[in-house]
């Protein structure tokens, strides 16, 4: 059975290829009664829009492109979530981008989807230095794009940025209020302003509890950002390490402060502190800014 056509779908419909074109691509009103008929003759033949075609006319594709640095992260697993379920909602598909955090894949990532006129691109940059050329060049193709993270001088752009102070604030409070007085921080690499902004935000939270705030003392495996693997494992051997602590971890850096949770082998208290090594289960997620 040969595809049908555009051609075919006007013909069918009494209207000009135009208006089913126009149709298509939603870029001029059409009155409901033509936009019924067309829709029952695209169903009636089975019609099936050539999107490689109308890119290659200069129109964008109906994709969107997302770009984590750590995809399995339960905080890049929701986010995907999100995304996907608003774009769908608007006709568009997600192009999911997983760089484990090496700017050569981010790189061949923007690159590709420049290449593909994707609608638009969501990312969560490893360095924004580094990829911020290919983003412009993203742009000037007439694609859009939204950064998550921080905003910087190297490049002008839409950006959602997350509260890490609040973050840490709102890990070190719940601890608290469990009755736990020495929080054990596990943050990333040093130097990252994600990990000193929740640090400085559970230190806060001691000090208006009236407490020392060097009782949040900090730790920094100097392992790759992701929640599995020698990071969890180092952050693992830290938290057996420190007697009598509870655990704030917050890896990995770029996605917002997670989750304070349970090293391998320990019991994680709900309504109480317990006297050994322990962490909360609760998730502490910082509102964006």
């Amino acid at each position: 059975m040969t595809n049908a056509t555009i051609r075919d779908v006007a013909h069918a419909a009494g209207v000009s290829v135009g208006t089913v074109s126009n149709f298509l691509n939603d870029t001029k009103p059409i009155a409901p009664d033509t936009r019924q008929r067309i829709e029952e003759t695209i169903a009636r033949l089975g019609f099936v829009p050539n999107n490689a075609s109308r890119v290659m006319r200069g129109h964008r594709s109906l994709a969107i492109g997302l770009i984590v640095p750590d995809s399995p992260d339960p905080f890049f697993t929701d986010l995907a979530r999100g995304v996907e379920d608003k774009a769908r909602e608007s006709g568009y598909v997600v192009v999911a981008c997983n760089t484990d955090g090496i700017d050569a894949r981010e790189i061949s990532y923007v690159r590709a989807l420049t290449e593909m006129r994707v609608a638009g691109a969501i990312v969560m940059p490893t360095s924004l230095a580094t990829v911020a050329p290919h983003l412009q060049r993203l742009r000037q193709s007439g694609g859009r794009f939204v950064l998550l993270g921080e905003a910087s001088s190297d490049i002008d752009a839409c950006t959602i940025a997350f509260d890490d102070f609040a973050g840490g604030r709102a890990a070190a409070d719940h601890l608290l209020a469990l009755g736990h007085r020495e929080i054990l921080f596990v943050g990333g690499p040093g130097g990252e302003r994600q990990i000193s902004e929740r640090l400085a935000g559970a230190r806060a939270a001691l000090e208006a509890a009236g407490l020392d705030p060097g009782r949040c003392n900090g730790s920094t495996p100097p392992a790759p950002a992701s929640c599995n693997g020698p990071r969890s494992a180092t952050a693992s051997s830290i938290f057996h390490s420190a007697p009598r602590r509870c655990s704030a971890r917050t890896t990995p850096s770029h996605s917002p402060c997670k989750a304070p949770s349970c090293a391998a082998g320990s019991s994680c208290p709900t309504t109480s502190p317990s006297s050994g090594t322990t962490t909360s289960t609760r998730r502490s997620c910082p509102p964006f800014r």
